[in-house]
């Protein structure tokens, strides 16, 4: 039938933008997206958000704002993916502020970030060292009940590491601990390194034993710290 092949067809067109992504082949995924326009072929959020994504991964955060302002342009309402996407080429283009303008745009159109949205965001002003930033988003999600997840430790504790705060370090590590995440490898270099800029050595050792005692094994990472 007519319905059964229209899907194939979008199908196809979405795995050839996410297959264009997948090989840092942002250009031509952006050109076939283009490409569907052209040919009277309306793209629908998928193929939008394949084609975002694609820029994050090759960390195109110029490119993926105007294919977001052109989804807005030909109707399309983006979803928590998109801004997700959004959010996480910017944070991949070291632009923190755009990053978290993304996440207000989001709210103010009535949509929820979810707890990825938030880790591209936190991981965004990580880069920048902006710890301020992070601890208003961690206040968001808690406000929200979303689950705070080891990436979301590990990208706050790193951006209070590079922010010189290193008791908010070690709370938020408490804080892992004792919620749903386990700290991994890099929630422990984090922390560490943190400790080391404090000058809390005997800390970041606590740290190191703590991580073998927890059977997490040290990396090159957590050594250096």
């Amino acid at each position: 039938s007519q319905i059964v092949a229209a899907g194939k067809e979008a199908a196809t067109h979405i795995a050839a933008i996410k297959s264009y992504g997948q090989a840092n082949h942002w250009q031509q995924a952006v050109g076939y997206l283009n490409m569907m326009q052209c040919n009277e072929q309306t793209p629908d959020i998928v193929h939008y958000n394949a084609a975002i994504s694609a820029c994050a991964k090759s960390k195109q955060w110029q490119q993926a704002i105007d294919i977001l302002g052109t989804l807005q342009g030909a109707s399309s309402v983006p979803d928590v993916v998109t801004y997700s996407a959004v959010i996480s080429a910017c944070g991949k283009g070291e632009q923190w502020e755009r990053a978290l303008g993304i996440l207000a745009e989001m709210q103010d159109r009535r949509s929820e970030p979810n707890t990825i949205t938030c880790n591209a965001a936190i991981s965004a002003c990580e880069k920048g060292g902006r710890w301020q930033e992070v601890s208003k988003i961690l206040d968001m999600m808690h406000v929200a009940l979303l689950v705070m997840n080891v990436i979301t430790y590990s990208a706050a504790i790193s951006a209070c590491e590079k922010g010189d705060q290193w008791l908010q370090a070690l709370s938020l590590f408490a804080a892992a601990q004792h919620g749903r995440s386990e700290p991994n490898v890099f929630t422990y270099a984090a922390a560490i390194s943190a400790c080391g800029k404090g000058k809390q050595w005997q800390t970041a050792l606590d740290f190191l034993m703590a991580m073998q005692d927890c059977r997490v094994s040290p990396n090159v990472i957590a050594f250096n710290a």
